[in-house]
């Protein structure tokens, strides 16, 4: 089905092959369980992943050794140009740890905010071995992964002001052409709050990445005002015990008319801009 809505013309495909353009940014949200995965991939050939999913030692499920390796070994990805610790959760920050063990990394971006579980401390180990270049970023910092995209740190906020690590995610806004995409980590209604305060209808973005994977906490009505997305893009695992995503979330965005996918029903979400319109791909839950 094809649809026309702010002058954008963006098109859905059930699909398990993905063409794409060079031309093309396509940003990929990895259905990687009740955790978190987005893959970038810009323009001029960089590949950046923004988390990587959950470590679930009495499951057995590792999302980066189950998930993404396999998934970026079939794109042919064999080093990333970088990679976002959004927050140090371990839903966020988990699959990192099996990953950089097979795939190389070369840059890597850090909220710099102190939280010490033997995961993220593991994880930091293992940057500084693999000699990867480590920056901590705050709002209002630019990041130049490719010349054809406008990269936005727009949180958090440089003095980091809340004691929980969710608030002091790494926020991004990427704009290619007239297609924006903003990526909310898992910040929560104050980070929310802040973030109107700061930028206001510098917000609005064509496609949202949900905070906190649809959380009752975040997704406020102010919030999604001042963003005014057209797809929004919840990545949550299926049957979770957090009950990701709330109904009442859900409702918000719909009753707002915006196009919402979900990992836990659709599977993989990939999306193609090529700064002009874009495509919405759903590769459909396995």
């Amino acid at each position: 089905m094809i649809f026309q809505r702010a002058g954008l013309l963006f098109l859905i495909i059930f699909t398990s092959f993905v063409p794409v353009s060079a031309e093309d940014l396509v940003v990929t949200f990895i259905d990687c369980g009740q955790g978190e995965a987005t893959l970038i991939q810009t323009p001029n050939g960089k590949n950046i992943l923004v988390d990587a999913g959950v470590i679930e030692e009495r499951e057995n499920f590792d999302a980066g050794r189950d998930i993404l390796i396999p998934y970026l070994t079939n794109q042919g990805i064999q080093k990333l140009d970088a990679a976002v610790f959004t927050h140090p959760h371990v839903d966020h920050i988990g699959g990192f740890l099996s990953l950089f063990k097979k795939i190389g990394v070369k840059s890597v971006y850090d909220p710099g905010y102190s939280y010490p579980t033997p995961e993220y401390k593991k994880l930091l180990e293992l940057v500084q071995k693999k000699n990867a270049h480590f920056t901590v970023v705050r709002a209002g910092d630019k990041i130049d992964w490719d010349p054809a995209l406008k990269v936005s740190v727009l949180g958090p906020p440089k003095n980091l002001p809340w004691d929980l690590p969710n608030n002091n995610s790494i926020v991004l806004r990427i704009e290619h052409g007239v297609v924006s995409f903003l990526l909310t980590a898992d910040i929560e209604s104050d980070a929310e709050y802040e973030l109107i305060i700061r930028q206001g209808p510098k917000l609005a973005s064509t496609i949202l990445k949900v905070p906190h994977h649809g959380a009752k906490t975040s997704s406020t009505e102010e919030f999604l005002d001042y963003v005014k997305p057209e797809v929004a893009v919840i990545s949550c695992g299926r049957h979770n015990r957090f009950k990701h995503p709330n109904a009442t979330v859900v409702r918000r965005y719909k009753d707002r008319n915006v196009q919402v996918y979900r990992t836990d029903k659709q599977g993989t979400i990939r999306i193609n801009s090529d700064g002009e319109n874009y495509k919405v791909w759903v590769m459909g839950v396995e």
